[in-house]
């Protein structure tokens, strides 16, 4: 199978949700063209989404025997170790990231969060895979408020006012009115949300900010407040 046709059809499993076949596909095409780069990061994503992150480790280390110079393989590195809760190990592999590809916007808003840091908040396991799909595509907003001066941050703050405002009602608004969340975590949950279009509460727990049973309890309690209110 040519590769680029694998990656085509293992792109369309993964969007799909079907990591397992994507895994399978890219390791077909990987077996014809172990040089490339797109299908074994491709696969390395997969892999993440179904738990197998030592197996994603390993793909990804493949990837940098060819590529020493791929920001992408740095950066999925230190997913990985976030996920492990590695926050040391993965504020050097973003570092890393960000020397080789200093306009990347995902490793910069990741290695803003784990600096911003001390310990992660949930444990690996708790994870759930769904939200791995993508990795942790997060917070330029974040780098953008510690790079910009001070003076300019109301002007661009209410500039997005409107817009944040509609995003910050509902669920979200509840998790940062019961202390869930603090309202700098609920703009990081928001932007993961946009980036990777699922819910609010599962990006809050891919950031490490919650506990699935945490979202699940407090999805829970915010709909039957709404149902008793209505």
């Amino acid at each position: 199978m040519p590769a680029s046709y694998g990656r085509e059809a293992a792109q369309k499993e993964l969007e799909g949700r079907r990591y397992a076949a994507c895994a399978d596909l890219c390791a077909e095409a990987l077996a014809v063209e172990p040089e490339n780069l797109d299908v074994r990061i491709l696969r390395a994503r997969a892999l993440m989404a179904l738990r197998r992150d030592e197996e994603a480790t390993r793909e990804v280390s493949r990837a940098l025997r060819w590529h020493p110079d791929s920001s992408e393989a740095y950066r999925l590195l230190g997913e990985l170790a976030i996920r492990r809760g590695k926050l040391t190990a993965a504020a050097t592999f973003l570092a890393h990231a960000v020397r080789l590809a200093p306009d990347d916007a995902t490793s910069l808003g990741l290695l803003d969060l784990v600096r911003s840091s001390s310990q992660p908040t949930v444990a690996v396991e708790e994870l759930p895979a769904a939200t791995a799909t993508v990795g942790c595509s997060v917070l330029a907003s974040l780098a953008a408020e510690k790079t910009e001066p001070s003076a300019s941050r109301p002007r661009r703050m209410a500039a997005g006012s409107q817009a944040e405002q509609i995003g910050l009602q509902g669920f979200g608004r509840y998790l940062v009115d019961i202390g869930a969340l603090t309202p700098r975590q609920l703009r990081a949950a928001l932007d993961y949300h946009r980036r990777a279009g699922i819910r609010v509460g599962a990006a809050a727990v891919a950031l490490g900010f919650l506990s699935e049973p945490r979202v699940e309890w407090a999805a829970y309690d915010y709909h039957s407040t709404r149902h008793v209110a209505g």
